[in-house]
């Protein structure tokens, strides 16, 4: 398999034109021939011989297209066979599409060719085979055409989450946006789980591609304990798309305008519960040796004494009044 990119103008330009050139005439040459054919057909009689008409020849060349990556600047990848070509023949082939020409000549080595086209920017292609014949050989033109379309990349998305991480405090989202299609500005906004259309938490902000097609923005101050969308939303609008002068070439829809979106659902963790402060409890006394606590006791105890002496000497003064 041969693998091109856009290569120098060399004398391109020049086959081009030929290609051009006898691809029209074949398609002028068609439609003369059936009107030629129509005018000089009379009525036929028994003894007349019937008028034969050359039979066009339809192309046995086939070409299949396969878009094998998006594009976001000039990273797209198709992939081109070639089909039903004669070993050993000479072919011409060429790829147009925007700001993008590859062409050229090339001898087939089997009965199909296959070439993987790198370097595509997003929008609309055709891709032409023809059987390359002397200039001076006047034959009809073998040859077939596809039109395609490399699409423009959807972005993609990853969203890391700062929570909070102190009561009364909040958290906050990063965003990381790649495959982001060159010179195309995307809106980022956050709101509640799949509103789309709420009051969104802060200004949107808007972000282009860098070089390497990505960009970031950061969302602050969103409350903790809730669930949030990330909301990116772009537009891309393809140049215009003229039919190539061929017949043929099936039904192709071209791109006009690609809505470029994505989304993603985070949540952020409640916020810690303020710290509780204990109910403060009674001081007791002092129980060491320098406390109120061995005065207490001693008082108590000579306390519980006296009491005892004083009820020991009133009984002993009643018993003293009996024997008198």
């Amino acid at each position: 398999m041969r693998r091109s990119c856009v290569p120098e103008n060399r004398d391109r330009d020049g086959q081009l034109r030929e290609l051009l050139r006898r691809v029209a005439a074949a398609a002028v040459a068609v439609v003369l021939a059936g009107g030629l054919a129509g005018l000089t057909a009379g009525p036929a009689s028994a003894e007349e011989d019937p008028v034969e008409v050359a039979a066009v020849v339809t192309s046995d060349i086939g070409v299949e297209v396969t878009p094998l990556s998006c594009s976001t600047s000039r990273d797209g990848v198709t992939f081109v066979s070639f089909t039903n070509l004669i070993p050993g023949n000479q072919y011409l082939f060429d790829v147009e599409g925007p700001d993008f020409s590859v062409g050229g000549p090339f001898e087939a080595e089997s009965d199909v060719e296959e070439r993987e086209f790198v370097g595509m920017p997003p929008g609309n292609y055709y891709v032409i085979v023809e059987e390359s014949f002397p200039p001076e050989e006047e034959t009809t033109p073998n040859y077939d055409w596809i039109a395609f379309a490399v699409e423009p990349c959807q972005p993609a998305i990853e969203v890391a989450v700062t929570q909070c991480t102190a009561a009364g405090g909040t958290g906050g989202l990063n965003v990381s946006l790649s495959r982001l299609v060159a010179g195309v500005e995307y809106a980022v906004w956050v709101t509640d789980v799949g509103d789309a259309g709420g009051a969104p938490y802060g200004d949107p902000r808007v972000v282009t591609g860098d070089e390497f097609a990505e960009a970031s923005a950061s969302f602050a101050s969103l409350p903790g304990g809730r669930s949030y969308t990330v909301w990116v939303d772009g537009s891309w609008t393809a140049e215009p798309y003229e039919e190539p002068p061929f017949i043929g070439g099936g039904t192709f829809v071209p791109l006009t305008t690609v809505d470029l979106t994505t989304s993603a659902d985070v949540s952020l963790a409640a916020c810690p519960a303020a710290p509780v402060t204990p109910a403060s409890s009674p001081t007791l006394p002092a129980t060491g040796p320098d406390g109120a606590g061995p005065a207490l006791l001693a008082g108590l105890l000579l306390g519980g004494s006296g009491a005892a002496l004083l009820a020991l000497s009133l009984r002993r003064r009643r018993a003293a009044a009996v024997r008198r």
